[in-house]
């Protein structure tokens, strides 16, 4: 940072003057700021074992939809995508 600003300091003969560097480096936290509120995920980043137990839940039979209606709706046996009823209505 010392660089940019020395760097800007003697190109301007001293008329940039410190206070105008950090006025202007304002803009950083601005910056990151809009882009947390914009752009970023509202989770943020998931743990491992948050991840594992996203996987276990889409895994659970107990939750599987497709079967679900597969018995609710069809007749025995019927094989609709993955998903095979066998049981007797």
């Amino acid at each position: 940072m010392f660089l940019f600003f020395r760097l800007a300091y003697e190109s301007s003969q001293g008329r940039f003057t410190p206070q105008k560097f950090f006025f202007g480096y304002l803009i950083v936290p601005a910056f990151i700021l809009l882009a947390q509120v914009i752009v970023m995920n509202a989770d943020g980043y998931k743990t491992v074992p948050q991840l594992e137990e996203k996987v276990e839940k889409a895994q659970d039979a107990a939750r599987d939809v497709c079967q679900f209606f597969c018995e609710l709706f069809f007749s025995p046996s019927l094989t609709v995508g993955r998903c095979t009823t066998q049981t007797t209505i």
